[in-house]
This record gives C-alpha cells, structure tokens and sequence, in this order.
C-alpha cells in the first residue's frame, strides 16, 4: 500500500491537492490502492509521525502558521529518514532550505496541475528503486541483501565483485562478472565511469575533469569513452530532481 499524507492550512487548496493526487495515481497506477491523509497543519502531522504512523510520500505546504514548513519538514527528518518530502508553495525563493531536508521535489502551487503528477512518477519510481535489491554470498560465508540504494559502487576486482555499501564493504565468493550485473544496475541509475566498476550516479558528488567525487570520500576516474555516458546519467538524475 502506497501512504501518502498532505498537509496545508488552506482547506480549499488542501482537497484540490487530494482530489488531483487520486487522480494522477489513478493514471498512473490504478493497482496501487492509496491510503491519503489530509492535515490542515503541521503540528498534527508531526504528532502523528511520533505516534507511529509511517508515510512513502508527504506533500507539504511551505507556508503555515503555527509550525511553518520548514520546521515540519525537520521534525518529518528527525523521526522518518525514508519518506519522500515535496514542498508545495506560492513562494520559489525558499527552494534551497527546503532542499537542505533532503527534500525529494519543490513545485509550485501555480504550476500544480503540471508539476506535481511530474513529482508522483518520479517518487514512485524512486520507491520502486529503492526495494530492489541484490543478494549477495559472502566470503564470510552468509547472504546479504543489499538495496540498491545504499550501494554506492561495484567493483570487479580478482574475479570478485566488491560491493561498497552503506551498510559496509561486501566482497562476494559468488562466481559472477560484472557485466551479469550490468543490465541491472545500468537500469537503476547506475553508471560505469570505466570498465569494471558501476557506481550510483545518485551518490555523485560532483564530477572534475576526469574524475568522480562520490558521497563516501571515494574517487573513481571516468575513461574518456565513457565520459558522455556519465554526463547523460548524472544531467538526467537532476532532471529527476527538479
């Protein structure tokens, strides 16, 4: 079941956002069965997030009284590091601290009809992504389940694949080359920066020169043919962004 909640003071404007987020999911998915939940303020929602209560997707209004946005979109991090936060404002100037939460999408309320069915594929699509996963036999002799979104990178090193994870280093005794992989990871945005490594272009930090700085410290050179390849991956995964 896909859980989505939105909140926003205005009553008016709240019922269309839920009207128009059944409608979009409809089309896009009519198996997905949506719970929705409405809050006309962020005090609620958050009470209902320390209680127990656990959302794929929050759209959340920047401009509230009581608890603005910004600081519902903090208290939504501290306790639920996994939902999906698009902020739905009148006002563009406050993207970059709404980005600053780790925020998945920032649209505008006058560009809502267009923009927000553009937000729910995109997040759907991430949630799909995100409960993939790879199961991966050791040289520690146990099978480990790795998502594909705490990967950071396959290396095909002494006929082993060495995975970098969040969770931690993995080298599997599996007898497998990393091209068996590559129709996997190439279509979970993944990138091969040169042959025998993939590495998740959602965990670039930024590319220079040759060379790509991922989010664990790590640098990995980009071989000049593969050099459009990484620039297409990573233009498209801030495409996903916007």
């Amino acid at each position: 079941m896909l859980r989505i909640a939105i909140c926003d003071d205005n009553i008016h404007f709240l019922e269309q956002i839920h009207r128009l987020t059944q409608d979009v999911l409809m089309r896009l998915d009519d198996s997905l069965e949506p719970m929705i939940d409405s809050y006309d303020d962020g005090v609620h929602l958050v009470e209902k997030i320390r209680d127990g209560s656990r959302y794929d997707i929050v759209l959340l209004d920047w401009d509230m009284p009581i608890l603005g946005g910004e600081a519902t979109g903090q208290a939504l991090r501290e306790l639920d590091n996994e939902c999906l936060i698009i902020f739905i404002t009148a006002f563009a100037d406050f993207a970059l601290k709404a980005y600053r939460l780790t925020t998945f999408r920032y649209i505008l309320k006058e560009n809502i009809e267009k923009e927000l069915p553009e937000a729910l594929c995109a997040a759907l699509k991430k949630k799909h992504r995100d409960e993939q996963f790879l199961l991966v036999k050791t040289d520690q002799n146990t099978l480990v389940q790795i998502r594909l979104s705490e990967l950071y990178c396959a290396e095909y090193k002494n006929r082993q694949i060495i995975y970098s994870t969040k969770q931690g280093v993995y080298h599997s005794v599996q007898r497998v080359q990393l091209k068996d992989l590559e129709e996997q990871l190439l279509a979970q945005s993944f990138v091969k920066p040169y042959k025998g490594v993939l590495v998740n272009v959602t965990e670039i930090r930024e590319k220079r020169h040759h060379n790509l700085l991922m989010s664990n410290g790590r640098n990995f050179p980009v071989s000049r043919i593969y050099q459009n390849n990484v620039m297409m991956a990573m233009s498209k995964n801030m495409e996903d962004r916007i």
